[in-house]
């Protein structure tokens, strides 16, 4: 056996070497690697910061990280962010912040380690302080906070624990934002339900508050997939139109409004005449998209360099971040956004006070970087509040 292949299978062994409880897990087949402030988001059970990728173990072998996790909310300073994986097996692990019982572990205490949530999942998304997942039967559940109703059980009680909203199990996409929910369900009609400022819910001008769900006021089954940040949302059609609705403040919406005159829009409108949108992330006042043909837009606030167009101006509809074709996925968390190429290759740029770029620094991009693990082995990334977690091939 060469010196290559026996420090590879050392570091095998030693993922094997993970316990939950007194049942030992399978060998972990990909690597997990996290940088950024840490609050115990990085999952290895300290609080210690990293300005580059450091590697971690975590449970189980991969099989999906979060659709989204824990926007930048400024006016809760004890909103650390929230974590989670999927294994193979279905697994589901949570950690991180807690102080409403969205880890879903029936307690409000924080962990900086992983722990097992009982039942088998699909997909999981965080908001600000409430969380959404699908279980592997299609059913739909949620926990944490409840203030307005963002749980979608018809209460607004705080759950620190799993509940089921309804009874359908034919749910498939999931989004979650400051206080309210998103859904699509596998006949392509969209829900809602939670607090409606800025009429991110769009269901029209005159509904406030909604605890379970309704659907928008443009409905129809064509829903494809579905992206929500503070207080806006967008979403994609399934013949490739982009939609958007809610507040618009800083241009985040695309639909090329006056960026700054505070408009809001109360139910969907299409974001130009473009048929060719595939992906969509949007969170905090900066939006980003891929298009079939692998091109890379963003719009928004442009102030901390998030729209990667070596520029710090705001842009009020799409605008392409270079010439590359080769885009595969998004990831953002406030003004910062990452972005994985078709090559294998991570890219990030924007807000970097705390090293949420990964490239061993504190200072702001305005076009893509790389982190200091400049190669071709990444293969998911998930930007959270506090934290960045990516996946890379051994």
């Amino acid at each position: 056996m060469s010196t290559v292949e026996i420090k590879k299978q050392t570091v095998i062994n030693s993922f094997a070497k993970i316990i939950i409880g007194n049942t030992p897990v399978p060998a972990i087949q990909k690597e997990f690697w996290v940088w950024g402030i840490n609050y115990g988001l990085f999952g290895n059970s300290t609080e210690t910061a990293s300005l580059s990728p450091i590697q971690v173990a975590l449970p189980g072998d991969y099989y999906k990280l979060p659709e989204f996790s824990s926007f930048y909310y400024p006016n809760d300073p004890n909103t650390f962010g929230c974590m989670g994986l999927i294994d193979k097996n279905y697994n589901l692990f949570t950690w991180g912040y807690n102080g409403y019982g969205q880890l879903g572990d029936n307690t409000t205490i924080n962990r900086s380690s992983p722990v097992q949530i009982a039942g088998s999942w699909n997909s999981i998304t965080f908001g600000a302080r409430h969380t959404l997942a699908i279980k592997a039967n299609g059913t739909l559940w949620s926990w944490g906070q409840n203030l307005e109703g963002e749980l979608g059980d018809n209460t607004k009680i705080n759950k620190s624990s799993p509940i089921q909203i309804g009874t359908e199990n034919n749910w498939i996409k999931i989004a979650a934002g400051l206080r309210f929910s998103v859904a699509i369900k596998s006949d392509g009609t969209l829900w809602v339900w939670g607090n409606d400022t800025f009429k991110k819910l769009g269901v029209g001008p005159t509904r406030s508050t909604v605890s379970s769900p309704v659907q928008t006021a443009i409905g129809g089954n064509n829903w494809q997939s579905v992206s929500c940040s503070e207080d806006n949302t967008l979403a994609i059609k399934k013949d490739g139109t982009l939609w958007a609705w809610g507040d618009n403040q800083k241009g985040q919406l695309g639909i090329n409004l006056n960026i700054d005159s505070g408009s809001v829009i109360n139910s969907p409108v299409q974001v130009g005449t473009d048929t060719t949108w595939q992906k969509v992330y949007t969170e905090y006042t900066v939006s980003a998209a891929i298009k079939k043909d692998g091109t890379l837009w963003t719009w928004g606030l442009g102030t901390s360099g998030a729209l990667g167009r070596n520029s710090t101006n705001d842009v009020s509809s799409p605008i392409q971040v270079g010439i590359e074709t080769n885009w595969s996925k998004i990831s953002q968390s406030a003004e910062t956004i990452f972005g994985l190429k078709t090559d294998g290759t991570l890219w990030g740029w924007g807000w970097n006070s705390n090293g949420e770029l990964g490239d061993g620094t504190t200072t702001n991009k305005s076009s893509p970087v790389q982190t200091t693990l400049a190669d071709n082995k990444w293969l998911d990334i998930i930007a959270a509040l506090c934290g960045t977690f990516g996946v890379r091939s051994i």
